[in-house]
């Protein structure tokens, strides 16, 4: 009895050390590697609020990463994968992201501001109230998995952000602004725009196939060939929008 209970109350305390330590070790390995952890495995990047700006992880290998807060401006995560990246209000401005594997991560309130997505796959991401303003993210892949909407973009700042050819299928982007930003090519079928600021966006041959855009601002945007077949365009705001519809005007009435 006395030796049950004993191997009890080893258990009761052994477990959680265990687990700590495990996750110690994740968080030892970055501290070490930091800030140079290029090709690194890293099991856990426990960083909330540190300075990691300018921090080279390009092609490590993340399994989450806690990073609340934390300045990654100008940090290099090219290539890399990273599960579970919880980045809610980190600076990441300038942050190179580039062929990077974001998955099931969290930028909700950060600040990515020129930060650097092209042919990035964020899939099942929080972007939600991000600053992206002047972000590139040409040829990124943006997916949720079986559900899109899960991928929240919501009130972002997208201003003169690069979305070229960016797949960006039934995602949230509702009141998001993304004026100025180039669109060319993108698929944004099922899209949710509603109330998004579109204004002078380059949607040229863009696929809107079913997007919502109800009370969307589409002053000034290029629509040149986009594909708007079953679009809601309710209440949307069409001031000086170009598109392919306008040449259908020319024809002449027919003579008495």
């Amino acid at each position: 009895m006395n030796t049950r209970a004993s191997n009890k109350s080893l258990m009761r305390w052994a477990i959680p050390v265990l687990m700590a330590t495990v996750l110690a070790s994740g968080s030892a390995l970055a501290q070490v590697c930091i800030p140079n952890c290029q090709d690194q495995n890293i099991s856990l990047l426990n960083q909330p609020g540190a300075d990691l700006s300018n921090a080279n992880f390009s092609n490590a290998i993340v399994g989450s990463a806690l990073l609340q807060g934390t300045n990654l401006s100008g940090a290099n995560f090219s290539n890399a994968i990273v599960n579970a990246m919880i980045a809610t209000k980190a600076n990441a401005s300038g942050a190179n992201f580039s062929n990077a594997t974001l998955t099931g991560s969290f930028f909700n309130g950060a600040n990515m501001e020129n930060a650097n997505l092209q042919g990035a796959i964020l899939a099942d991401v929080g972007l939600m109230g991000a600053n992206l303003t002047g972000a590139n993210l040409d040829g990124a892949y943006v997916v949720g998995g079986i559900n899109t909407s899960s991928v929240a973009l919501t009130k972002s700042t997208l201003t003169n952000a690069t979305l070229t050819n960016a797949v960006l299928t039934g995602v949230d982007l509702a009141g998001t602004s993304l004026s100025g930003a180039s669109l060319q090519g993108a698929n944004l079928s099922e899209a949710n725009l509603s109330k998004a600021d579109l204004t002078s966006a380059n949607l040229s041959n863009a696929n809107l196939s079913g997007a919502d855009l109800t009370g969307a601002t589409l002053a000034s945007a290029n629509l040149t060939g986009a594909n708007l077949s079953g679009a809601d365009l309710t209440g949307a705001n069409t001031t000086g929008m170009t598109g392919d519809d306008e040449e259908e005007d020319d024809t002449e009435d027919p003579p008495e």
